[in-house]
């Protein structure tokens, strides 16, 4: 008789500590994506950064999240594990500085157009980082 290896059970997100999130772009969408992920992934909003003051000033009172209008900025100075993309505009540099720094990448699905999609693909595929593209069914 062989002994059958033990396995034991899966952490619960809210066991561990939560893993910092930089979101580039605003959409009004993202408040249940972002409660999702932090529920199920332990993924946490440290930081907003988007151009357009307006989603700004929604941002911060969906999230409570310090926000940034200069979202080079953010990204050089806030330190976080993963970045999300939720905005086409966005997509291309945040693809660039995350897999440069070796942090994972999101991508809002319903906010990527085509030339986001492969300008993130090829970032990622020059340092040799994760990408995953989030299509949400809230």
């Amino acid at each position: 008789m062989t002994a059958r290896p033990t396995q034991r059970p899966a952490e619960h997100p809210s066991a561990r500590p939560a893993e910092r999130l930089l979101v580039c772009g605003w959409d009004d969408a993202l408040p249940p994506l972002l409660r999702a992920l932090d529920r199920e992934a332990g993924l946490r909003a440290c930081a907003i950064g988007d151009t357009r003051a307006g989603q700004l000033i929604r941002a911060r009172q969906a999230t409570g999240a310090p926000c940034y209008q200069h979202v080079r900025e953010m990204l050089r100075v806030a330190e976080a594990d993963v970045v999300l993309a939720a905005g086409a505009r966005s997509a291309a540099g945040a693809a660039e500085r995350a897999a440069a720094r070796a942090q994972d990448l999101l991508l809002f699905g319903p906010a990527m157009d085509g030339d986001a999609l492969a300008a993130a693909a090829a970032a990622v595929a020059r340092h040799d980082a994760a990408c995953f593209v989030l299509r949400p069914a809230l």
